[in-house]
C-alpha cells in the first residue's frame, strides 16, 4: 500500500479497501441482471459483436473503442482468468 503513500489525508487500514471491494463484488452480483453478466462476459470473451448488436452507434463510442483495443492488446490466453473471475463474481 506505500504506492499509494500522500495520495490522500485520511488514513486507511488495509483492510478497508478489502471490504469496499467485497461488497462491491456482492452489490455488482446481486444487482446484474443475467443478460446484462451474460453480456459483459461475451464483450470480455472478444465477440463485442454479440454485446453490441441492436444498439445503434455503440462500436463508435469512445468507451467501447478504449476496451475493444485494451481486448486486443490481450492474447485470448491471458483473457480466460479474468473472464473466469467475471464469471465467478457474476454467478454468486
Amino acid at each position: 500500500m506505500r504506492c499509494f503513500e500522500g495520495m490522500t489525508t485520511k488514513s486507511a487500514s488495509r483492510d478497508e479497501p478489502l471490504a469496499i471491494r467485497k461488497t462491491l463484488s456482492r452489490r455488482l452480483s446481486a444487482t446484474c441482471q443475467t443478460g446484462i453478466g451474460n453480456s459483459l462476459i461475451s464483450f470480455d470473451r472478444g465477440d463485442a459483436e454479440r454485446h453490441l448488436r441492436g444498439v445503434p452507434g455503440a462500436r463508435d463510442l469512445p468507451a467501447v473503442k478504449w476496451r475493444n483495443a485494451d481486448l486486443d492488446s490481450v492474447p485470448a490466453e491471458k483473457r480466460a482468468a479474468p473472464v473466469a473471475n467475471l464469471e465467478k463474481v457474476l454467478s454468486k
